[in-house]
């Protein structure tokens, strides 16, 4: 890493530019990455009223990952030991092998997001300035995966539903066998197995493919400061966004194969949406590297917004109120399903917005009383606004805006010695969003997608949080945290089950409702009353303590705890019936674990230069310990798959030189 810096010249003139490299092994098998960071910034004051900086930045960076999918279940983690040698079973990455002698992971993502912005600031007086920026960023990224023909899809998928190691394609050393997918393929040419609705196939069973997610995204934010008299200081601007994601996915290798053919998806084009809708020659061509399949089109979001804050500050009370209006629109471009003037959706609108306001009020020199609270109506996010945002235009009805109510009372401390905060909250979220869907045979034994989009589910998350730094000598701190919460969903969720034209389901054979009057006796309901909200700790502590013995020299220590980490879970929709509610149960609690960590730090002046050596150690004591999971069956340890244990003891080493 380097950095180079002018400070303001003579002239109102400076510049910073930045750079590192970062490559790794990884600490799960297979996990190598690459990433570079860069940032630069030109500045010029013009006078004293006005200045101008353009600041950019990036980090361009590819890694190979272990899916969370590819977690095992707790007991094949000890099956797998005989493969692992020394190093930790819970390294283990099903998806890691060699092709022709050559480390390989079919999971692995490529992304490089710079950002750009000019910035304006106008002191217009004494008391009021405007300050502006223009931003723009040109992103390109994809994540790698392997797909195939019908019945051959899963075979990429190291790991099992049920958590155990997939043995389709597996080396006597536990490594996933890519040579035998080479050799699978080309031995289809000569020989074809049947696939099925593809008679005669002689092409790729498997194949891989990048999934694309470019973007353009622009916009323009700028904020109005003022004072009214003595007390008052008040902010508002305008928040203009226009943002543009591109999506498709290419294929980017054969496996040994000679074509590969997509007609799993392309039969699913209608004729009266494209123009190769039903055309045999369309549905069945042969593709190669470079082809799109299954996806291709542009996904558009355009918002404006306008907000406004005023603070009052006298003596020892000090409060504030802001509030802020948006619209959001969506459409999207499908080149994929669509043809022609039919490739643009229509455009689709929410109006949203938000309320806070807040106290303080201090009751001497050390302590002090705060209360704020709020009100949120946020757009719903973009795939929810339709049926199935990958392949039809058709609107889903039911999306509406998420409300979120919050409120916070809290109390601080502050003293020369030591310094503490200590607050409760409520927050409340209604008219959360749950989204499934899935596949089912139509009256002609043909396979069809299906998708619900289900409103009425909410979230209330309320807990206590407290945090203190106590310095009881000046060689010595001391800091520490504790938060515990209560978070669980509740409320009914329903939705329909609709086809990809947008047509209500009467029954997962693909029938269509026809008589409206009763529709909502076809209606799916999942029952989440008092479930617990998965996937993060909802109680955690922390305590550190630093010494600083002698002039350069830092030593720190840091204990971490996390404890009532339920296992996350996946709301099922087709376990629901149109007669029976489908009810989601309490999901597996994970064991409380705790870590420790160390770190040390000496500054020294070695001739001109000033250089720092410093080290940290994590997980000092290699505590095994599980860090997610999805939840099972039986909502246990023993049913409880993608199990995800934390990092074991790691180690860092740094040296930093001052020019």
């Amino acid at each position: 890493m380097f950095s180079v810096s002018s400070g303001l010249t003579k002239d109102g003139w400076a510049f910073t530019l930045l750079g590192a490299r970062d490559k790794r092994d990884g600490y799960i098998q297979g996990t190598e990455s690459e990433a570079y960071t860069w940032f630069m910034s030109i500045a010029k004051r013009i006078n004293d009223n006005h200045q101008l900086s353009f600041t950019a930045f990036g980090a361009p960076q590819w890694h190979n990952q272990r899916n969370m999918a590819n977690g095992l279940n707790i007991k094949e983690y000890q099956r797998v030991k005989q493969w692992m040698g020394e190093e930790s079973p819970y390294r283990y990455n099903s998806t890691f092998g060699y092709r022709n002698g050559q480390v390989m992971n079919s999971s692995r993502n490529e992304y490089h997001k710079p950002q750009m912005s000019l910035n304006h600031l106008w002191q217009i007086n004494h008391k009021s300035s405007l300050s502006t920026a223009a931003y723009m960023s040109i992103g390109t990224g994809a994540g790698y995966s392997g797909t195939g023909v019908t019945g051959y899809t899963s075979s990429w998928y190291g790991t099992a539903s049920d958590g155990t190691v997939n043995t389709q394609f597996r080396c006597p050393d536990g490594t996933f066998d890519y040579d035998a997918v080479d050799k699978l393929n080309a031995d289809n040419y000569t020989n074809p197995v049947n696939v099925s609705g593809m008679p005669g196939y002689k092409g790729s069973l498997m194949i891989m493919n990048k999934a694309s997610n470019d973007h353009f995204w622009t916009g323009l934010i700028s904020t109005y400061t003022t004072k009214f008299g003595d007390y008052f200081d008040f902010y508002g601007g305008i928040d203009f966004r226009y943002y543009k994601g591109l999506h498709k996915n290419v294929i980017t290798d054969l496996f040994g194969g000679q074509y590969y053919v997509d007609s799993y998806n392309r039969k699913s084009v209608l004729a009266e949406n494209s123009v190769n809708g039903g055309v045999t020659s369309w549905v069945n061509q042969k593709l190669g590297v470079g082809d799109v399949i299954r996806r291709d089109y542009d996904g558009f979001v355009m918002y404006e917004g306008g907000f406004a804050q005023l603070e009052y500050n006298k003596d020892k009370v000090s409060a504030f109120v802001s509030g802020g209006l948006t619209n959001t629109s969506y459409w999207r471009k499908v080149r994929f399903y669509y043809s022609g003037d039919k490739q643009l959706s229509s455009k689709k609108h929410y109006l949203g917005g938000n309320v806070k306001a807040g106290l303080n009020y201090n009751l001497d020199d050390y302590n002090n009383v705060f209360f704020n609270t709020g009100f949120i109506s946020r757009a719903p996010i973009f795939d929810n606004t339709f049926i199935n945002s990958q392949s039809s235009h058709e609107r889903n009805p039911d999306a509406k805006n998420e409300k979120v109510y919050s409120f916070e009372l809290g109390y601080g401390y502050r003293s020369q010695y030591f310094s503490a905060n200590v607050n409760a909250y409520y927050t409340m979220w209604k008219d959360k969003a749950l989204y499934d869907t899935g596949s089912y045979e139509d009256v002609n034994g043909a396979s069809q997608r299906w998708t619900m989009n289900m409103t009425g589910a909410q979230a209330n998350h309320m807990g206590i949080e407290l945090d203190f730094i106590a310095k009881p000598f000046r060689w010595m701190e001391v800091n520490g945290m504790f938060s515990w919460g209560d978070w669980r969903w509740n409320g009914t969720a329903k939705g329909f089950m609709m086809n990809t034209e947008g047509q209500i389901m009467a029954n997962s054979r693909g029938e269509v409702v026809t008589d409206m009057s009763n529709v909502d006796q076809y209606k799916y309901t999942i029952e989440m009353d008092n479930v617990q909200v998965g996937g993060s700790a909802q109680t955690t502590a922390a305590l550190g303590v630093t010494f600083r013995p002698m002039k350069g020299l830092r030593l720190n220590a840091d204990w971490n705890f996390f404890a009532r980490n339920y296992a996350d879970y996946d709301i099922d929709a087709s376990q629901a019936t149109q007669k029976e509610a489908y009810v989601v149960e309490k999901p597996w609690e994970i064991p409380s674990w705790s870590t420790f960590d160390v770190s040390a730090g000496y500054t020294y002046d070695f001739g001109k230069i000033r250089a720092t050596l410093s080290g940290n150690v994590n997980n000092l004591f290699n505590q095994e310990y599980i860090a997610d999971a999805r939840d099972g069956s039986n909502h246990d340890w023993e049913t409880a798959t993608r199990v995800i244990y934390g990092w074991g003891r790691t180690y860092t080493v740094r040296l930093k030189l001052n020019f």
